[in-house]
């Protein structure tokens, strides 16, 4: 751990799932509440993870390369890996 971050951070920023979740009991929230009211910097992450899934949800993946499909199933049925070479079991 870094010796930097002080103690309150490093156990709020664990908590942070949980936080997320809604899982904290009553006294880990009570702390966890207070701790980021006076700390901008673990708000600060809480917020980027609370961002993520948006985030996510904006991602495209790239087209498949053309005659993609077909040279992955030729080397499943050829038992190669595609690349002219028998694959290793």
């Amino acid at each position: 751990m870094n010796a930097a971050i002080p103690s309150t951070c490093r156990a709020t920023v664990g908590a942070m799932t949980d936080l997320l979740e809604r899982t904290l009991g009553a006294g880990d929230l009570a702390l966890a509440e207070a701790h980021l009211a006076a700390c901008p910097r673990c708000r600060e992450v809480l917020d980027a993870l609370r961002a993520l899934p948006a985030a996510i949800a904006r991602l495209t993946s790239a087209p498949e390369p053309a005659g993609l499909s077909a040279r992955v199933l030729a080397a499943i049925e050829s038992g190669g890996d595609g690349r002219g070479s028998p694959s290793r079991r």
